[in-house]
């Protein structure tokens, strides 16, 4: 962008503009002849009262309606995962405390559970079960054998061989079913939590163990507990751990309700956590609630956020910035360019010639310094950006 900038000169300020902005002395003028003020509200310039002036052309920026508001990060529940005792017992262990990281499988604690117990005995139960089947199965076979055997050789009658038959068929069904009955109750105890090395040491040794695992159902952060040693629990009930996917998180932003009505899914966000200054993380709403919150009249949103380096904990305030619209260019002028009195806005423009002219403008948003003008100026006009205010007093005295 050019710009027009030979020199810096003092006058005095009036309320509602910045301070320091140019305004020419008599010394400054030098020998030639003052600026005049014409009855339209223009002016004409010397060439040192231009160089003393700031001039810039006017182009055009991205403007995007947005609003900041309040927010925190928040736990990402389709992420975390409450952890409830299926049986009711006693609190025997407890191996995960809040804040740590676990793995899926891990063991959070164990109870004493009459539910395991009475697996266990039906477990060893089937098991000798299928033992005294299957031996009845070969006993079964050698007997069939022999009696055919009798029978080929007119030995023993037909009668005899076919009862071996019907006999052997018997131990067969026998088996099957001892082999259904131990899957079903090795089904059960891997629900509790017991592992094939338990099965095959419980299979060997007939030790029975009282105590219930429970596991973690997914990696991540032990969020909440609430058992402690020797404490009784109930099957199902309320959760007793929070295991949190931290990779994963919300933000959750809480929108003013004049600003409620221009927020909705699919809108980006932009926001920043005091830990991490000058860091800013993006996102795009997935949610808005369908009523204002009844205490604080706010309108809560959120967005999901990856968090793959855990930067983002559980609670941090959050300042957030929501695009509600998207961007499209506009001409802009500087800030302090705007002479604002009360409701109408104005800036100088100047031309080739020297002549500098009011021009009205209808003014839109501010963003990162510049004006947006909706009406009354297009990019490439050459504006006063620092000494209009000598120029709004010279076409004062001239009225």
């Amino acid at each position: 962008m050019a710009a027009y900038s030979y020199g810096l000169f003092r006058s005095p300020t009036s309320e509602g503009h910045a301070a320091g902005i140019a305004a020419p002395s008599a010394q400054a003028v030098g020998p030639q002849a003052p600026a005049t003020a014409a009855g339209d509200g223009s002016v004409r310039l010397t060439e040192n009262e231009l160089r003393s002036l700031t001039i810039e052309p006017v182009a055009s920026r991205p403007f995007r309606p947005r609003f900041v508001t309040e927010g925190k990060i928040a736990t990402n529940e389709d992420r975390a995962s409450p952890v409830f005792s299926p049986y009711a017992g006693k609190v025997v262990r407890i191996m995960a405390r809040p804040g740590d990281l676990v793995t899926e499988g891990q063991v959070l604690f164990t109870i004493e559970a009459t539910d395991m117990v009475s697996a266990q005995n039906d477990y060893v139960a089937a098991v000798s079960a299928l033992e005294k089947a299957r031996t009845a199965l070969r006993l079964a076979e050698i007997n069939e054998r022999r009696q055919r055997d009798l029978y080929n050789g007119r030995a023993a009658p037909l009668r005899d061989f076919e009862q071996a038959q019907a006999d052997h068929k018997g131990a067969q069904a026998d088996e099957r079913a001892a082999v259904a009955a131990l899957r079903a109750v090795e089904n059960r105890l891997r629900i509790l939590g017991k592992t094939e090395g338990d099965l095959t040491q419980l299979r060997e040794r007939g030790t029975i163990n009282s105590e219930t695992p429970i596991v973690a159902p997914i990696s991540g952060l032990i969020a909440q507990r609430r058992i402690g040693p020797g404490q009784f629990v109930q099957g199902g009930g309320e959760p007793l751990f929070l295991v949190d996917d931290t990779s994963h998180v919300w933000v959750q932003a809480f929108v003013r309700e004049g600003d409620s009505h221009s927020v909705d899914i699919g809108d980006e966000i932009e926001f920043q956590v005091m830990s991490r200054p000058g860091q800013t993380f993006t996102g795009t709403i997935s949610h808005v609630a369908s009523v204002l919150d009844a205490a604080t009249h706010r309108l809560a949103v959120r967005a999901n956020i990856p968090n793959p380096r855990g930067i983002l904990k559980r609670e941090m305030f959050a300042t957030v910035t929501v695009f509600t619209e998207k961007a499209s260019d506009w001409p802009a002028v500087p800030r302090r360019a705007v002479i604002r009195q009360g409701e109408l806005s104005h800036v100088w423009t100047v031309s080739e010639s020297g002549q500098a002219t009011i021009r009205r403008i209808r003014t839109g948003l501010v963003q990162d310094g510049f004006v947006q003008v909706l009406e009354g100026i297009a990019p490439g006009e050459r504006i006063v950006v620092q000494g209009s205010l000598f120029l709004d007093q010279m076409a004062s005295e001239a009225r």
